[in-house]
Order: C-alpha cells, then structure tokens, then sequence
C-alpha cells in the first residue's frame, strides 16, 4: 500500500536511550558490504513503531557533509522502499526493532547496489526473526 511506503518521522529513532542501547547492548548484527545492520529488539508496545531506523555515515570517510547527506538519503530511499519485509514479520511476532544502518565503505556506492545489499540484509532479519520465536 502507498501508505506503508512512506517513512514518517516516528520511524526515525531518536530517542537517546535506544540510541545508547543499540550502541552499548546490541541484539544482533549483520553485514554485507558497504551496510553493517545492527538491531536490538524488545517486545512491542502499544503506539509505537513496529521499526525506527538509525542511518550513520561516519566524517572520517567523508570529510563532505553533501557526501554524508547523498548516502544518507539513498539509504533513507532504499529502506523506505524496501521496509516491508522487516515490518509484517515484526507485527506478526509482537516485536519492536530498532535499527542502526552504518556505511563502511570509503567511496560511493550506486543506489542499485545498496537497494540489493540492503534487502539481503533485511530478509536475512526477518528469517532469524522467524527462526528465533517459533
């Protein structure tokens, strides 16, 4: 639906303490270079989102803060689109997840590229997910 693909502001984490547990705590890990997804889940509670998302893209690779700004926005773009698949799998296991999607590469990624890196990651995710409850 058209209004699963948006990626309003309470999908963005910002709150300091689950910013500091994702760092300090995390529930988990996976990567597939130039994406490292870390993620803490909890179970969920009632209004709020099912997935807040955390995108880093760290100065020391990208002195620029328009380099830092681009790869932000397509990652913001790719998970927008891609979303689904984390978001039915959390609803249906009660679960609340909060992620943090760091950039590791040292130069510019095409969009193509991070749309299909990012979408392994996220169904890597959602089977751990699956495999994990049941």
């Amino acid at each position: 639906t058209l209004t699963n693909q948006r990626f309003n502001k309470n999908e963005r984490l910002t709150a300091k303490k689950s910013i500091e547990r994702l760092y300090k705590e995390p529930s988990g890990s996976l990567f597939a270079y130039p994406i490292k997804l870390t993620y803490t889940l909890a179970p969920a509670t009632n209004g709020s989102e099912a997935a807040q998302i955390l995108i880093s893209v760290p100065k020391r690779n990208f002195k620029r803060a328009h380099d830092r700004n681009r790869i932000k926005r397509q990652l913001r773009e790719v998970y927008r689109k891609n979303k689904v698949i984390v978001l039915d799998c959390l609803t249906s296991k009660q679960q609340q997840a909060c992620f943090l999607l760091g950039y590791v590469a040292k130069e510019h990624t095409p969009t193509a590229t991070l749309e299909r890196k990012l979408t392994m990651l996220l169904k890597k995710f959602a089977d751990a997910l699956v495999e994990n409850n049941t």
